[in-house]
């Protein structure tokens, strides 16, 4: 499942990018995971979930995600059209 591995990738970003006092106040990290990312949100979910219950200091942070649509734009007309597979 190569969701843990993005869990742990995220949890290190925010490590390096954020000072320790932002990082105590933290309460919720948002994502937004295309359908061609190869990212299961479930699945990602329940891997941040599993890190909750290790102790990491994002114990207390929830985890939010937002699925984007594939959409794709004619070049000629403009039309938009939403991919669904």
């Amino acid at each position: 499942m190569h969701e843990t591995s993005i869990v742990n990738s995220i949890m290190k970003t925010l490590e390096m990018e954020f000072e320790e006092e932002k990082l105590n106040k933290m309460s919720a990290i948002y994502l937004k995971v295309g359908k061609l990312s190869n990212i299961e949100p479930r699945l990602l979910h329940n891997a941040f979930t599993a890190k909750h219950y290790c102790g990491t200091r994002f114990h207390k942070v929830k985890l939010h995600i937002e699925s984007t649509e594939i959409k794709i734009k004619c070049e000629k007309c403009n039309h938009i059209t939403q991919i669904e597979n």
